[in-house]
């Protein structure tokens, strides 16, 4: 995805708003796993760009999107990722 190139390069503003573009699109879809994979996409650059609450946040919306679609293998990478950053956010 190019949100994640963007980010990658320190792009962050460029990124944020591609990935919620794509966030965004995937609402429409009956896709419960397009849904998820475009927010893990979001989180990922919410992450680089040092905003580690709202990453942690969209990989719980992304959580319930492979829950509800029973894709036990995404929900638990989601889960591993989630528990990751919930260790290294500021309390």
């Amino acid at each position: 995805m190019q949100a994640l190139v963007h980010a990658n390069r320190g792009h962050y503003t460029e990124a944020d708003a591609l990935a919620r573009e794509a966030v965004a699109l995937t609402e429409h879809m009956d896709g419960l796993n397009y849904q998820g994979d475009a927010l893990c996409d979001l989180a990922e650059v919410l992450q680089a760009a040092g905003r580690t609450e709202e990453a942690a946040a969209t990989l719980e919306q992304a959580l319930e999107r492979y829950d509800r679609k029973e894709n036990l293998a995404r929900a638990a990478q989601v889960r591993d990722r989630l528990a990751q950053l919930q260790e290294v956010a500021p309390r």
